[in-house]
């Protein structure tokens, strides 16, 4: 999760060029807390 805050800026940013990948991550993020 601590990496998922760090690239939150990153994520945001290429969300809109793999929304398939961003949809995954927020998922996995979900499920670990």
């Amino acid at each position: 999760m601590e990496k998922l805050r760090g690239a939150d800026g990153g994520l945001i940013g290429g969300a809109s060029l793999k929304p398939e990948q961003f949809v995954e991550i927020i998922n996995a993020a979900n499920q670990d807390g």
